[in-house]
């Protein structure tokens, strides 16, 4: 597997415009909750796993990179310590001079100033449910598996809506240990490259897998922050962080609900009730 960490991704970029690549298209993956199922002989009691990730692209990352570190500067956080999203919402590390309102202000500033810049996609797995109505979802690695799967299409249908993009893509995960990253790494090669029922059209992507420690990654960090306020939000019953980044999200017509948010098994009534993008 790749590893973003090791040369950086402004050395990575120069590496694809060595090739002739100039720009790409790149997908920041990150996971909230755990893929184990609920039941009596497990140790979790989560309802939900979330996978996500924000779409962006490498010529605009700099300019994100920088109104975040503004940002930072005008909440006293330090530029030089990774805010993670359990920072905020524990208020803790870097955020803990905040309070909640200041948490809120924060991502109502960030929300719609990185909003150009951003494609975001999830799916929100529903563990127990899952399990209960498909007899191919067994174990955790199947939860992880589906988690993956509808957010990779989403993806993929992110270039075809935009069909006049030339830009080649890659995948980034944030890197948290070797069994993870491997875990990571084994579902996303099976999708791609094995799986006969992977419905996306990844024919952009130029590369396997890649993982990058999220303290050097602004589209790490940002993939953390929607995925937690997503998990906030159907795990906890929290809507206030997922309604400022939900502009965020990929849509059609306005509707992000199905475009850039997957619900599996699909929800009659969503908890992301309005489905739009403000």
């Amino acid at each position: 597997m790749s590893h973003l960490g090791e040369i950086g991704l402004a050395s990575w970029s120069a590496v694809l415009s060595g090739k002739g690549v100039v720009s790409v298209y790149i997908l920041f993956l990150d996971e909230s909750g755990g893929p184990a199922i609920p039941g009596p002989n497990s140790k979790t009691a989560e309802n939900v796993f979330v996978f996500g990730g924000v779409i962006l692209r490498s010529s605009e990352w700099k300019k994100v990179q920088s109104y975040l570190n503004r940002l930072k500067t005008k909440y006293s956080i330090p530029i030089d310590q990774e805010l993670k999203w359990g920072n905020l919402i524990r208020r803790s590390g870097p955020a803990a001079g905040l309070t909640s309102d200041d948490i809120l202000r924060f991502l109502g500033d960030l929300a719609p100033a990185v909003k150009p810049f951003v494609t975001g996609v999830a799916t929100v797995v529903f563990k127990a449910e899952a399990a209960a109505q498909y007899p191919y979802i067994r174990n955790e690695d199947d939860i992880y598996n589906s988690g993956l799967r509808y957010c990779l299409q989403r993806f993929g249908n992110f270039f075809s809506d935009n069909p006049g993009i030339r830009d080649e893509a890659i995948v980034v995960g944030d890197h948290r240990d070797d069994k993870k990253d491997n875990r990571l790494r084994k579902h996303y090669e099976e999708l791609v490259y094995l799986s006969r029922t992977f419905h996306g059209d990844l024919s952009r992507v130029i590369e396997g897998l890649f993982v990058q420690v999220s303290h050097f990654s602004i589209g790490v960090q940002l993939a953390d922050f929607l995925v937690g306020s997503i998990y906030q939000l159907y795990e906890k019953g929290k809507p206030q962080y997922f309604d400022i980044l939900k502009g965020w999200m990929r849509s059609k017509n306005g509707t992000y609900m199905g475009y850039g948010l997957a619900e599996f098994p699909r929800k009659n009534k969503s908890l992301a009730v309005s489905g739009s993008r403000p």
